[in-house]
């Protein structure tokens, strides 16, 4: 899993590098692409093979949920949900992160309802609203992270 920042375009960049050393693509993550609506950036990933993991929910600050919510949908439209990881990375506890900064975040609109429940009260009825299939879920939330962790 290689953790990634979209803005700064480092998800085929970090590709190339596995590619170069001879890692199977098959087996590589490339964690926060959900920062992204660019579909031609997700797409051109899932081209190279990997994994990609649509999992800031809530942290408004890297892309608000009103974008990512039609970027999944769209890519659930386009057959990619045996790709995809759907997820929040969500933090229990952040101890080098003061509280107060935490309500200043919540406060402005940088996070929106960050919690261990987001997913499932907001994000996956959002989806379903868009046509998401319990089916695509399974597959998002269970058997890609059972493929992904035995391949």
């Amino acid at each position: 899993m290689a953790h990634s920042r979209p803005a700064s375009g480092t998800g085929p960049k970090q590709v190339d590098l596995f590619e170069e050393e001879g890692v199977d693509l098959a087996k590589v993550q490339i964690a926060h692409t959900g920062d992204s609506d660019d579909l031609d950036y997700i797409e051109r990933l899932l081209d190279r093979g990997v994994w990609i993991g649509m999992d800031r929910f809530g942290l408004e600050m890297f892309l608000p949920m009103e974008r990512r919510i039609p970027t999944v949908a769209a890519l659930l439209e386009r057959g990619y949900a045996d790709r995809m990881f759907l997820s929040q990375d969500y933090c229990a506890t952040l101890d080098w992160f003061p509280v107060e900064a935490m309500q200043q975040m919540d406060a402005a609109g940088l996070a929106r309802g960050w919690s261990m429940t987001l997913l499932f009260e907001e994000v996956i009825p959002a989806l379903r609203e868009r046509g998401m299939t319990d089916d695509q879920l399974e597959t998002m939330l269970v058997s890609n992270p059972r493929r992904w962790l035995t391949a």
